[in-house]
Parts: structure tokens; C-alpha cells; sequence
């Protein structure tokens, strides 16, 4: 069974009666206030938009270049985190030596044309 809750608001009569400038500025307020929200649903609506037109996160590859030679902390720790990684993006994340540069500029992201994401895990191995 249902229960019905009824409110009963007591107010003076008094209180509804405005004057003109307050008549006034209230309907001001209130027409200000319908522009604002139908100028925020209006960008709402359009940033839907741009948000179906896009393409899958992440369709390029993921290369991470490690300026370490091979089985270092490094290498072991961008390993263990790309093969996690992979699994969450959905895609495998390649990752390569380069022991030769310790400069960022020399180990290969900064140079060439490659089309896709680069990252380089810097630093000092223990």
C-alpha cells in the first residue's frame, strides 16, 4: 500500500505581491537564466558530437625506446610495465634497445619519420 505525503505550505498573500521593477527583474533573471542553460546544452550537444566523430583511442603503435643495453633495471621494469600496458590498451607495445646514446636527441624518436608514439624511460640505472 502506497502512502501519500501532502505538504502544506502556509504563505501571507502579501508576500506574492511585487512591484514592477521587481516583476521586472525577475523575469530579466529568469530569461537570463533559460539562454545560459540552453547555450550549455548546446555545447553539450556538440561536444557529443566530436567526441563519435573520433577515431579509437590509440590506433598507431607504441614504441618505447630504452637508452640501456639489455637486462638492466630499466629494461626489466619498461618490459614488465609494456606487456601490463598492452594488455590494457589492447595492442602490443614494442619495446627497443638503444645502448649506444645516453642523450634523448640520439637514441632515434627525435629523429626520422615515424608515425606513432614514442616514449624513452630516462634514468640512472643502479
Amino acid at each position: 500500500m502506497a502512502e501519500v505525503i501532502v505538504f502544506i505550505f502556509y504563505t501571507r498573500a502579501d508576500e506574492f505581491v511585487q512591484s514592477g521593477e521587481e516583476l521586472k527583474e525577475n523575469i530579466m533573471i529568469k530569461r537570463a537564466s533559460i539562454f545560459v542553460f540552453s547555450f550549455l546544452v548546446l555545447l553539450t550537444l556538440i561536444s557529443f558530437g566530436v567526441l563519435l566523430a573520433q577515431e579509437k583511442f590509440q590506433t598507431k603503435p607504441i614504441t618505447i625506446f630504452v637508452p640501456y643495453g639489455s637486462g638492466g633495471s630499466t629494461d626489466i621494469t619498461t618490459r614488465a610495465l609494456s606487456e601490463a600496458g598492452g594488455k590494457l590498451l589492447g595492442q602490443p607495445i614494442i619495446v627497443q634497445n638503444k645502448p649506444a646514446g645516453v642523450n634523448a636527441a640520439d637514441l632515434g624518436p627525435c629523429s626520422g619519420a615515424y608515425d606513432g608514439i614514442r616514449l624513452v624511460p630516462l634514468a640512472n640505472p643502479v
